[in-house]
């Protein structure tokens, strides 16, 4: 009998703390002049936060990426507004891409410039912003945009797992 309390208090703590998980919903955007590209490494982008927070139990939902302006991103409550169902928090990232210049080195040409990130979370009941940065794509040290975009990710998922 004894060897059963403890037992009983240890699945009771665990059903506890299992009953209650935090929910994210992602929504990417980036913008509708954006060359060819934009939309795989903004997926790629998603994919390692997405995949970060997920990995540390927390549930996940994401919308479809949308081409548009950044007024959408600025505007909070039209980014609450695209989820559906309830979760915890949003977090909303914005990318801009442009134009590549032409590389002097080798002659050939980058199809795709990745010239701003911006991310932010939301507190979805609230409908407020509880963190907000931007990172310098620039700065983030590859050559190569898809791993600036997992080295962004990772970040930005960091970030968030800090902050919720």
């Amino acid at each position: 009998m004894k060897k059963r309390i403890p037992m009983v208090l240890l699945s009771c703590m665990l059903l506890w703390s299992a009953g209650y998980t935090q929910t994210v919903g992602f929504i990417c955007m980036y913008n509708g002049d954006a060359p060819s590209g934009a939309a795989d490494i903004t997926t790629v982008l998603e994919t390692e936060i997405f995949e970060q927070c997920f990995d540390h139990g927390i549930i996940t939902t994401s919308v479809e990426h949308i081409v548009g302006k950044p007024s959408l991103y600025t505007d909070t409550a039209s980014v609450i507004k695209l989820f559906d169902s309830s979760v915890d928090y949003v977090v909303a990232v914005y990318c801009e891409y442009g134009q590549g210049k032409e590389s002097r080195e080798n002659s050939q040409k980058q199809g795709l410039e990745w010239k701003k990130l911006r991310w932010k979370i939301l507190d979805f009941s609230l409908k407020t912003v509880l963190s907000e940065d931007d990172i310098d794509p620039a700065g983030l040290g590859d050559a190569e945009l898809k791993q600036k975009a997992r080295s962004a990710g990772a970040h930005i998922g960091a970030a968030v797992l800090k902050k919720i």
